[in-house]
């Protein structure tokens, strides 16, 4: 079962506030490397979902995210600790990397 979240401009703030350790997923419908991505990180959500709010954030519907976190590319994957981004990944990548990333960001 995916541990993925959908969150807009109305709910992200607040998702973010619950958790210590979030990644969002910045993504569109419209960009093939999202969709090699989406697989991947609904396996991510499934297997660190205990560790990690994984939320989902279609970029279509949230131009005034896409602005605040200046995301130029897509995937963008943000990496947030206690509401504040830290890290952010672009593009997509092997599994085995991207599980690696979110390892180094857990333990980090």
């Amino acid at each position: 079962m995916s541990n993925v979240i959908q969150v807009d401009e109305q709910t992200f703030d607040q998702a973010l506030k619950e958790t210590e350790f979030a990644i969002v997923d910045f993504t569109a419908d419209w960009c093939p490397p999202c969709k090699m991505m989406h697989p991947v990180y609904k396996a991510m959500s499934e297997k660190y979902g205990d560790q990690v709010k994984f939320l989902e954030v279609d970029s279509e519907h949230a131009p005034q995210l896409i602005a605040r976190y200046s995301i130029h590319a897509m995937p963008t994957f943000t990496f947030f600790k206690n509401g504040e981004p830290v890290q952010r990944v672009v593009g997509a990548r092997p599994s085995t990397k991207f599980e690696a990333e979110i390892q180094a960001f857990v333990n980090g």
